[in-house]
């Protein structure tokens, strides 16, 4: 069975935090980001605007400041003092307990819903999920997190508004696809990102809610503008794949790309 374990990386979450302010809209932690870039700028920068996975990755397995500061080799004692002083930083203290809500909320509603939707998920990708555990790591939900973290030990980032009902267990599903098909070099990444957007965000939301229709919840469009081409070419392609059961997910995304 697929389970998913909710945390809060307190070091990631600090990172996230530093990286996106504008999105808190706070302005005790716009101080606090104020001193610390007063103390340190150069330290901040390499720590807020260093947006490159692989680091990413790095801070999602970090335990203590000093597990941080190893990678970023140049600035390694201001980093370490960096993150020392944030996660000290009373803003950063009120961050983290809302954020803690916000797992409780979303843990609730995956304990809820989750067994529904991953049988749904199934039949609709045709595959088995694999029987193992995936950590999700929490995040505020004004910073909007919403994607996976590659590699050995893959991780879902997660931490959003709920804009309609079930929207934290259909984008987790999202996240979870995203996993379980990466890395595969056979699949162009763009035909796979649109088909995924047409199995959990339309498909598996549909489902999940007796009702609904594609590409829309009232007004509001659903999905990425950059994929709208690739999701409109490979649609027809996606209606013939729900009424022909002979292949799965896996096979059709393939095929696509070899069409492509």
């Amino acid at each position: 069975m697929l389970r998913l374990r909710f945390r809060i990386n307190d070091i990631f979450l600090l990172y996230y935090a530093l990286s996106h302010p504008e999105l808190l809209k706070s302005k005790r932690w716009d101080q606090e980001i104020k001193k610390i870039r007063q103390s340190s700028p150069h330290g901040y920068d390499a720590i807020a605007k260093n947006l490159d996975w692989s680091w990413r990755s790095a801070l999602a397995e970090a335990n203590s400041p000093k597990d941080s500061s190893i990678w970023l080799n140049k600035v390694t004692k201001e980093s370490e003092a960096i993150f020392k002083h944030g996660l000290g930083a009373p803003e950063f203290k009120k961050i983290r307990e809302e954020t803690q809500v916000h797992l409780q909320e979303v843990q609730m509603e995956w304990d809820k819903e989750s067994s529904k939707a991953l049988k749904i998920l199934e039949d609709i990708i045709r595959m088995p999920l694999p029987s193992k555990t995936i950590e999700v790591l929490m995040v505020h939900p004004k910073l909007r997190g919403g994607f996976h973290l590659a590699g050995h030990n893959p991780k879902i980032v997660w931490g959003h508004k709920e804009e309609w009902p079930k929207y934290h267990i259909v984008y987790l599903c999202h996240e979870l696809l995203h996993i379980l098909f990466n890395p595969d070099n056979d699949i162009n990444q763009e035909i796979l990102h649109a088909l995924i957007e047409l199995a959990t965000d339309n498909e598996l939301r549909i489902r999940l809610h007796g009702k609904g229709r594609y590409f829309y919840v009232g007004k509001k469009y659903i999905g990425h503008d950059y994929l709208k081409p690739f999701v409109k070419n490979i649609f027809p392609a996606w209606e013939r794949y729900l009424s022909n059961k002979k292949i799965n997910l896996k096979e059709l995304a393939k095929k696509l790309t070899t069409k492509k």
